[in-house]
């Protein structure tokens, strides 16, 4: 059996370069790596990572994308919007 190396959210963070924030919301909302629960702790798994950064290896910006990407509700990203207009 293969061993499992776990990281923490913010090692991930580090890992991927993305803010905390954005694994929390891709946990929420989808269209991140795979993650794993411990009772009430967060861990992602190093081989989840690979496989989910293998999966986002495009050539060119004209590739597309077929998996569901779910965005947040309207009215987080009215917010979104507003906050960017000030």
């Amino acid at each position: 059996m293969s061993e499992v190396h776990l990281l923490t959210t913010a090692q991930t963070s580090k890992h991927l370069g993305v803010a905390v924030q954005t694994l929390a919301r891709w946990r929420v909302y989808g269209g991140g790596p795979e993650f794993v629960k411990l009772g009430s702790l967060v861990r992602y798994d190093v081989a989840d990572l690979s496989t989910w950064i293998a999966g986002h290896r495009r050539r060119s910006t004209a590739d597309t994308d077929t998996r569901l990407i779910v965005a947040p509700p309207a009215h987080r990203s009215a917010a979104i919007r507003d906050e960017q207009a000030e």
